[in-house]
């Protein structure tokens, strides 16, 4: 497996880290730490881009060390870029199988760049992706410990897809799954007077059953 974890250099960014490295993950796998740095602000200093990629790049070595100590083959780049354009690319060019991408941060607008960005992420790349968010429990969590993983699936072709990728991955030992499923009721009477009650019943009831058949 490939995987694509984009970076911003943060400490949530060394959590994310230490959480990839903490998962099994298929034999051979390899990753690649991206981190997207915008030249925009230093148009007029080229110098002090250089400084700061330079800078950017001893940062994700230093960042891939749990990685590498795990054992993995880990890869790190700095990209000129916008990251909500660039790590959707970078991921297709690379032939990703799993993208990691953080979204949080200090302010609200720090907030809203990294959530557009994961959105872009979601909407544009490739593969699979996981969008990490920093956690109490997950940092204070054995990296031994089993995880509790949601799915949600509506019977279609994309949720099964999905169950049948989490199938197939390891998990820590005592890893637990549920998978949900959420009927659309029908609406009240009073919104379609022309249905009788005993018809919206048995919609209600086949909506049920469909989903616990998914």
């Amino acid at each position: 497996m490939k995987v694509l974890i984009a970076v911003d250099l943060t400490p949530h960014s060394a959590g994310m880290i230490l959480e990839a490295a903490s998962r099994p993950w298929p034999a051979k796998s390899q990753f690649l730490l991206l981190h997207i740095l915008d030249p925009y602000p230093f148009a007029k200093m080229p110098i002090s881009l250089e400084r700061v990629k330079n800078s950017a790049r001893e940062q994700l070595s230093e960042a891939a060390q749990p990685l590498l100590n795990a054992g993995w083959k880990t890869d790190t780049d700095v990209v000129l870029g916008r990251a909500r354009q660039v790590i959707s690319k970078i991921a297709t060019a690379w032939k990703a199988d799993f993208v990691l991408v953080g979204t949080s941060g200090e302010g609200a607008l720090m907030r809203v760049l990294l959530g557009s960005t994961a959105r872009s992420v979601l909407r544009q790349a490739p593969c699979s992706v996981e969008i990490v968010r920093p956690s109490l429990k997950r940092e204070k969590r054995s990296s031994q410990a089993g995880l509790k993983v949601l799915i949600a699936t509506d019977g279609s072709e994309f949720s099964l897809a999905a169950i049948r990728s989490v199938a197939k991955r390891p998990w820590p030992k005592d890893s637990v799954f549920r998978v949900i499923a959420i009927p659309e009721p029908f609406m009240p009477l009073t919104e379609f007077p022309n249905f009788e009650l005993k018809e919206i019943e048995n919609l209600n009831t086949s909506a049920i059953k469909a989903a616990k058949r998914y």
